[in-house]
């Protein structure tokens, strides 16, 4: 009876009797029915073009016509796999591997699999990020050149094969990790070492795969990447993030997300570092001049309702800086605040403490009252602290800090500026705080003093960096 005449009855009587799933010695995935009253069974089977023509022991003539076919399909990126049957008696013993069946040569099936249309602005996005994009694929050499051309994913046009990179050694192997930027027909051995090679060289590895094959591969990277909608559930448990919309794109998204919490973060540790100075600086100096203590309990838990939302809520809500995706990856092992960062932050905050300083000083030597005299050094303390704030914020600087919206930031100000006139201009609230209210023109100059004089030193910083910046451009260019 030919299987291609079974009626629809049989057909869908048919029942499978044996699978014989992909490996990485037999890239081929093969099944064996009992279709309906038939006494044989068919074996169908799918898989990489060459093994499957290999099974089926073409001639080289048949085979050299099939590969020409192959890489035709392959250059217009299609996904090519091939498909053979065999007959085998319902009696018999089947054989242990798909090579024991004698296949018949059935064709060739092409798959377009196309790019989504944010994949090519993705991977140009974190190329200039400096993260290095790898293609791993089972599909054939020109398959992968093609889809790897539309996605932009290297210029380096070379192709490296599984079987052929297995063959070299570790140092050749890391060779051509580190010069290779897209493999093909490539199986789950070949990516696990390719992940350990690339680890080796000092890189940071994240995985992305949604087969059982990529399991190994994804455990052994930094960060296993898995796709939460078609992926298999060994892959999603073997991965460290899962994503929900299989996309490419989220990934670089995660990674502009990651810089930006990141340098969020590091504002806050430096905002912190600098903004105790000019606290620590008014709490001591009484003592050293041996005059009344100006921060009891009740300042400084008003310093710390501005200290604390500046942390949680308003360079949280920083958006990212417009270099954030052309920067070069930080190295593993830097410190989040290393000494130059220490120092600077130390230095702004004394800055601060600095205009603090002038503002108690000339208070004093012009005879205002003790209570007049500490509201205005609190006052200083207050706006210094809102100028680290936004002197410390993604603008670059405070004129384009002051333009950067940032919700969370105007409504801190606004309420640290409402309680801070209160406390400073009116009887009832300036007697909590142990102070009196001071005449208008000098709360003026507490509270211009420290912008003024942090601004100066942003503008002079600034104005330091760009000249040595010019004389290391000028020095490259005279070599």
């Amino acid at each position: 009876m030919d299987h291609a005449d079974a009626g629809v009855d049989d057909a869908m009587a048919s029942v499978c009797v044996r699978r014989y799933p992909l490996s990485s010695a037999l890239p081929v995935y093969a099944n064996a029915w009992r279709m309906g009253s038939s006494h044989s069974l068919l074996i169908a089977a799918k898989g990489a073009p060459e093994t499957v023509a290999m099974l089926c022991g073409l001639a080289p003539e048949s085979l050299a016509e099939v590969m020409a076919q192959v890489g035709a399909m392959a250059q217009r990126g299609l996904r090519v796999i091939a498909a053979a049957d065999a007959d085998w008696a319902d009696d018999a013993a089947l054989p242990e591997d798909a090579c024991g069946f004698g296949f018949r040569w059935r064709g060739l099936l092409g798959f377009a699999d196309p790019l989504r249309g944010c994949v090519p602005d993705a991977v140009a996005e974190a190329r200039a990020a400096g993260v290095r994009v790898v293609m791993l694929t089972g599909d054939h050499p020109d398959t992968a050149r093609n889809i790897a051309a539309q996605a932009g994913l290297s210029e380096r046009p070379q192709v490296g094969l599984g079987v052929q990179l297995m063959a070299l050694d570790d140092a050749a192997f890391a060779g051509a990790a580190a010069d290779i930027d897209v493999f093909a027909r490539v199986r789950p051995e070949h990516k696990l070492r390719l992940v350990e090679a690339l680890k080796r060289q000092g890189a940071v590895v994240a995985m992305t795969g949604d087969g059982v094959n990529d399991a190994p591969a994804l455990m052994a990277a930094h960060v296993g990447v898995a796709m939460g909608a078609r992926g298999t559930d060994v892959a999603r448990e073997a991965s460290t993030i899962v994503l929900l919309d299989d996309d490419f794109a989220s990934i670089v998204r995660a990674i502009r997300m990651g810089r930006t919490i990141y340098d969020n973060i590091r504002r806050a540790a430096r905002y912190i570092i600098a903004v105790h100075i000019p606290i620590t600086g008014l709490a001591l100096l009484p003592l050293l001049l041996d005059a009344p203590l100006i921060l009891l309990p009740l300042h400084v838990v008003f310093l710390e309702m501005v200290i604390d939302p500046a942390c949680s809520f308003v360079f949280e809500r920083e958006p990212p800086a417009e270099d954030i995706m052309r920067r070069p990856p930080r190295a593993a092992d830097a410190r989040m605040i290393d000494a130059t960062t220490f120092a600077s932050s130390m230095g702004r905050g004394l800055i601060a403490f600095m205009a603090v300083l002038v503002v108690y000083l000339l208070a004093g030597r012009n005879g205002l009252h003790s209570s007049q005299q500490g509201a205005l050094a609190f006052a200083a303390v207050v706006i210094g602290n809102l100028t680290l704030i936004l002197s410390y914020r993604s603008g670059g600087n405070l004129w384009q800090a002051l333009l950067q919206p940032n919700p969370a930031f105007a409504i801190v100000s606004v309420f640290t500026l409402a309680l801070l006139a209160a406390i400073t201009m009116l009887p009832g609230p300036s007697a909590w705080f142990a102070f009196s209210p001071a005449p208008l023109s000098w709360l003026l100059l507490a509270t211009t003093t420290p912008v003024a004089v942090l601004l100066a030193a942003d503008l002079a910083g600034r104005q330091l960096s760009r000249a040595k910046a010019e004389r290391r451009g000028g020095g490259v260019a005279a070599n």
